[in-house]
């Protein structure tokens, strides 16, 4: 899975990280499409069900890459990730 990493200035919520990550994505991939994420700011992720840790990984992130991921998108060092693939 290829990995970007964005740097935001100012204050970045969930929704302005994911804009800028599916900005990001669109350029990289055709139809791309969000397959799991990550707020750590928040402490939440999708997909939500998946609480466990398979070799350091996350369940989401393991998800993300076990379904089609092909890109993951970090903003700010990882207080969120985006895993994206195509439709």
């Amino acid at each position: 899975m290829r990995e970007i990493n964005l740097k935001a200035e100012g204050e970045v919520d969930y929704g302005r990280a994911a804009d800028l990550a599916k900005a990001r994505a669109e350029r990289e991939i055709p139809e791309a499409m969000l397959i799991a994420w990550n707020d750590r700011q928040r402490d939440i992720h999708s997909p939500s069900c998946l609480k466990c840790e398979i070799k350091d990984k996350a369940g989401w992130e393991v998800y993300g890459h076990n379904h089609g991921g092909r890109l993951r998108i970090s903003v700010n060092d990882d207080d969120f990730v985006f895993i994206y693939g195509m439709l």
